[in-house]
């Protein structure tokens, strides 16, 4: 996917990483014997071309598709059956998970929803076998004379153990860079648990991976650590949706850390009331630099709509948290959020920017069809195509939620402003550089002070309409 049309303004800034679903259907593959190839054709041509020369000796490939990526991926099955018409295409994914019926009526033979491992697995076991009927495979759409059957619910993986981590070997790292804020020359990023309890209006991640939490045992954790030392990383992401949700298995991770001496940096992504003082002294021990949470917003009305489970105080309190203890930490706040003023907006950058927050990004809220907040997004604004802006999700979307009440214009001088405002302190650039920008490899270093200076000296400067909000500097409690 392109980068610009996907990350806009903050393109120098964005990463690149490669799948670790498809990684991990690799090494389930692995573990029944199958050998298969692992291929990223989006950072190198040269890998593309060896694919596509080499594609009739393929019977079955396999593709992610995320919402921001379905027209690309459809156009590429298209290129492969077009030069091996009996090679059959199966698809997973967020997006086939959430919207199978947006892949029905295309090319692809295969729909592969929820858990891709075990489908994946019998899919080809049946091709082997020369069995196509796949009527028996739990968790698919299947192609039958051109119309597609639905074989019911999938079989989830419910002992994360049986597979392990990711079979990334395959992928040359090399290739990849990862979010400019990162700590440690060789970074790798991995999950350890899979699910969320959570009932976040705005997010999908519950009906992609179930609210039941899966989780990786400690010792698992750690061997995969200990590999990826022996193999040069020294840096660590874990991706989980909630890395902190088992406070006794964060607690034994980071002591077999520190009692293995593994050296290791690492971030990861949790909430402000999993959090406390001991837990993350701990994580603080075992390397942890940074923890990245998902605020939203500066107004308990708009929490409650989004149905966090958390309010303003408790947000602050947890930043402040991570701060006592000597980490950085970073959230998203949306701009332009269903039932908000720009009074409210303002209280989001505001509580931003009076925390103890190292980074914070403010995105223009786009609507996610299929989460709760779409329907709410139906009464609450308008879908328009204004060919001055991009929907900042949906890089092949025209179509932009607008607020009522609200113009989009200003929702992205808003952006900006919370951007101009938060980073543009002296107490918070001096706390960057000491803290992080210090100790990043020299091609980091040099690409986090080239998106600086692209956001916020080279593109233009957007103007409000109306009059700037203020600047904010007293404490927000």
């Amino acid at each position: 996917m392109q980068r610009e049309e996907n990350y806009g303004d903050m393109a120098a800034a964005a990463p690149e990483l490669p799948s670790l679903g498809l990684a991990f259907i690799a090494k389930y593959l692995k573990i029944k014997g199958i050998e298969c190839d692992l291929l990223d054709l989006s950072v190198d041509k040269n890998i593309n071309d060896h694919f596509l020369a080499n594609i009739k000796s393929y019977a079955l490939v396999g593709m992610p598709v995320f919402i921001t990526s379905v027209p690309n991926v459809l156009r590429f099955a298209e290129k492969i059956k077009h030069l091996n018409d009996s090679c059959l295409i199966a698809v997973g994914g967020p997006h086939a998970t959430l919207f199978p019926e947006d892949l029905l009526r295309s090319i692809v033979d295969f729909v592969v929803t929820g858990d891709g491992e075990i489908p994946f697995y019998h899919i080809y076991k049946n091709i082997l076998a020369g069995d196509y009927d796949f009527s028996a495979i739990k968790g698919i759409y299947y192609k039958n004379d051109k119309h597609y059957n639905y074989t019911g619910p999938g079989e989830s993986v419910n002992h994360l153990d049986e597979i392990g981590a990711p079979l990334v070997e395959q992928y040359n790292y090399n290739y990849y860079y990862p979010p400019i804020h990162t700590l440690g020359k060789k970074v790798i990023h991995t999950l350890t648990s899979r699910g969320c309890p959570y009932n976040c209006t705005f997010c999908a991640a519950a009906q992609i991976m179930g609210r039941r939490v899966r989780l990786r045992s400690v010792d698992d954790v750690i061997n995969e650590i200990s590999d990826y030392k022996k193999h040069g990383f020294d840096s660590v992401i874990f991706y989980d949706d909630v890395f902190t949700i088992s406070r006794q298995r964060t607690i034994e991770l980071c002591k077999k850390i520190i009692k293995r001496k593994l050296d290791i940096k690492w971030y990861c992504f949790t909430r402000t009331d999993l959090i406390d003082k001991e837990v993350l002294n701990y994580m603080r021990d075992a390397g942890c630099y940074l923890v990245t949470f998902g605020c939203e917003s500066g107004n308990d009305k708009t929490l409650k709509l989004l149905r966090k489970g958390l309010n303003v105080e408790k947000n602050y309190r947890g930043i402040e948290m991570v701060y006592e203890a000597g980490m950085e930490s970073t959230s998203s706040f949306m701009i332009g959020l269903p039932r908000e003023d720009y009074n409210d907006i303002e209280n989001s950058i505001r509580f931003a920017v009076q925390s103890k927050l190292t980074f914070a990004v403010f995105p223009v809220f786009e609507p996610y069809k299929g989460t709760p907040i779409y329907d709410i997004c139906k009464e609450t604004g308008s879908w328009i195509i204004d060919e001055r802006f991009k929907n900042k999700l949906l890089g092949n979307q025209e179509e932009i939620w607008v607020p009522h009440g609200m113009d989009r214009s200003k929702i992205e001088q808003y952006t900006r402003k919370g951007f101009i405002d938060f980073y543009l302190r002296p107490k918070r650039i001096y706390r960057i550089a000491k803290n992080i920008l210090f100790y990043l490899p020299m091609e980091r270093k040099m690409k986090f002070i080239n998106s600086a200076l692209q956001y916020f000296i080279i593109k233009k400067y957007l103007k409000p309409s109306q009059p700037a909000p203020k600047r904010y500097g007293s404490k927000f409690f």
